[in-house]
């Protein structure tokens, strides 16, 4: 409980720094300069992890001066995060806009919707800029709400068990986990967005190729790294604090959240993302949400010794079948709107990969590198905190999963207003 409430002590005095990070990168995105976001979070999270050792190695307060690195990063990333390149005005809805755009504007993106997706364009094209932005952000902080909610579910069914090396095996193997939201958003949000620009050319055809283009690397993607961590499990879960009293636990966890379900939990969040590009955003936000309610019903049976009883390994079969579930449900709804949506996964527009792969990765890439620094920075904080007992793993565990609801909540907001200005 010390090292769980000293994390909370100090991290949450620094949510404005956060604030001020999250901010100027939300309006680097929107105007399309993925350099500067990408600059910005690498001096976040790499000066985190230097402050870190620096802190451990050089001071006598133990596992409690890992926590200052957090809103040192914060400050550092927000320091050197530059407004973007344009001049900004604001129009006579409210909507700030560049002077000069690089991108199409709300009515642009949504130019080409079809029937159904005439509804779609009501909302991008008549309606008023701030109402059409907040029909995009509420489904999206709605889902990443439940998202949260349902992961920390995990860790408290898990918690009530009272052993401390069960909560401690679920931190070791969470930056794995962690790395498959980098993967989901390297087509996710990179074939999101090249969709997006598609229809606003007028393009249709284009933006179905894309679909298909980010389904099939997304879903090969799954298989090859769920195939490398089953091949690496062992030298990653140590790298990422595993010890004798965890390993073993850890690795059952991670088989199912990763090797097993990992394919699951990428094509979730990945085709959140594309069904949003298409202005469905209240369809995404069911699909997760579907899967996170199922999770949370499902990890007391799993978990708790009242009934299967399996611990920390139930909480990832548990996971893992949610996943699943919530990747079904969104199959359902593609089988509905057969002709009426863009995603597929039709071989003849796979020719086309070579054509759209560079448009997808150009904004992909950085917001994957993004959560794969991140898996950094989590899996050397769980390392540096494995020195210490146990207890202090598990508290890290539980801390990161009950902090971040103030950070998801601004970094969902400005992703879709971000989303809705033109990317």
């Amino acid at each position: 409980m010390g090292y769980g409430l000293a994390y909370m002590h100090t991290v949450s005095l620094f949510y404005i720094l956060m604030g001020l990070l999250f901010v100027p990168n939300g309006m680097l995105r929107g105007a399309g300069d993925m350099a500067a976001f990408t600059f910005s979070s690498m001096a976040n999270l790499f000066s985190r992890v230097g402050i870190a050792y620096a802190l451990v190695y050089l001071t006598p307060l133990g596992a409690n001066a890992i926590w200052w690195s957090i809103p040192a990063g914060w400050l550092i990333g927000a320091a050197v995060s530059p407004a973007p390149g344009q001049e900004w005005k604001v129009d006579a809805q409210g909507c700030g806009r560049p002077l000069t755009p690089r991108r199409r504007s709300i009515s642009g993106i949504a130019g080409a919707v079809d029937m159904n997706r005439k509804q779609n364009l009501e909302v991008f094209a008549k309606t008023p800029v701030r109402k059409a932005v907040l029909l995009q952000i509420v489904p999206a902080v709605a889902s990443q709400m439940v998202t949260l909610v349902y992961n920390l579910a995990d860790t408290y069914f898990v918690g009530m068990l009272n052993a401390p090396h069960e909560t401690a095996a679920v931190t070791v193997a969470y930056p794995s986990f962690l790395m498959l939201t980098a993967i989901s958003n390297l087509f996710g949000v990179g074939g999101a967005s090249a969709i997006a620009r598609a229809l606003g050319r007028q393009d249709e055809e284009g933006a179905r190729r894309i679909a298909a283009v980010s389904l099939a690397g997304g879903l090969l993607s799954a298989l090859l790294f769920s195939a490398a961590f089953r091949l690496l499990a062992d030298p990653v879960l140590h790298l990422c604090g595993a010890t004798e009293a965890t390993y073993a636990t850890a690795y059952g966890y991670a088989k199912w959240v990763v090797i097993l379900g990992g394919p699951f939990t990428i094509l979730n969040t990945l085709l959140a993302n594309l069904v949003r590009a298409e202005g469905s955003a209240g369809a995404a936000a069911f699909g997760v949400s579907f899967g996170g309610v199922l999770n949370i019903l499902l990890d007391p049976l799993f978990v708790l010794p009242q009934f299967l009883g399996l611990g920390a390994v139930g909480a990832g079969m548990a996971t893992a079948l949610s996943n699943g579930a919530a990747v079904a449900c969104f199959a359902v709804y593609l089988v509905r709107r057969r002709g009426a949506t863009y995603l597929n996964l039709l071989p003849a527009n796979l020719r086309y990969a070579a054509q759209y792969l560079r448009p997808i990765l150009a904004i992909g890439f950085p917001s994957a590198l993004q959560y794969a620094l991140t898996v950094v920075a989590t899996a050397a904080q769980a390392d540096f905190v494995s020195q210490y007992p146990t207890e202090a793993v598990a508290a890290l565990g539980i801390v990161k999963k009950t902090g971040p609801a103030a950070p998801v909540f601004l970094h969902r907001c400005l992703q879709r207003t971000s989303a809705a200005a033109g990317l």
